[in-house]
């Protein structure tokens, strides 16, 4: 008996071979949102006068200009969190983020500011200025956007 079972095994073993790794390399398995880009609408700041206070101060960094420019916010109690990012751009300019989370406010839960800073000889120049929010209510997505907040 122990020599039918043996054989039946091997015979199912041999018969059922095959090449699993060429199978397994055939297969291309992408996430459905992997590749997605999210568009977001932006409302532009003016920035001139800002601009004209940046000519011939070479002493600032592009995480300072943006706090200059949102330097009327202090952290009130809660959860509010500040976060500044900075990213160097294919053209050489610096994109600065500033993300205000968890305002206290009744209608908007997060704003962001986006600036765009291109290097002059020994001074920073804003080339754009832009920002957008998030509101608490209706916004199960946590979309960025530029609509009025209820």
């Amino acid at each position: 008996m122990k020599r039918v079972l043996t054989l039946a095994i091997i015979i199912l073993l041999i018969s059922c071979k095959h090449d699993v790794t060429e199978e397994v390399s055939e297969i291309n398995i992408s996430h459905p949102f992997e590749h997605e880009i999210i568009e977001e609408s932006f409302e532009e700041i003016s920035f001139e006068t800002l601009n004209k206070t940046l000519e011939g101060n070479n002493n600032l960094s592009p995480k300072d200009i943006i706090k200059l420019h949102y330097a009327h916010v202090e952290l009130g109690e809660g959860n509010e969190k500040i976060v500044i990012t900075e990213d160097t751009l294919v053209n050489g300019n610096i994109l600065v983020t500033l993300t205000h989370e968890n305002l206290p406010d009744d209608a908007v839960k997060a704003e962001k500011r986006v600036m765009e800073l291109k290097k002059k000889s020994s001074y920073w120049e804003i080339v754009s200025l832009k920002r957008n929010w998030i509101c608490w209510r209706n916004n199960s997505q946590n979309n960025w956007g530029i609509n009025r907040c209820n």
